[in-house]
């Protein structure tokens, strides 16, 4: 069984591999150059 505390372990390790990764902005990154490889003159 998972103790509270090693939830709350388990979630702070989440959150600091989330902002280490930079999911947010790689997320952004991502529809930019979605939108931009939908443009009719990319080759």
């Amino acid at each position: 069984m998972i103790t509270s505390d090693q939830l709350k372990d388990a979630k702070d390790r989440v959150e600091a591999l989330h902002r280490y990764l930079d999911i947010d902005a790689k997320t952004m990154q991502l529809e930019e150059e979605q939108l931009r490889t939908q443009d009719p003159g990319f080759l």
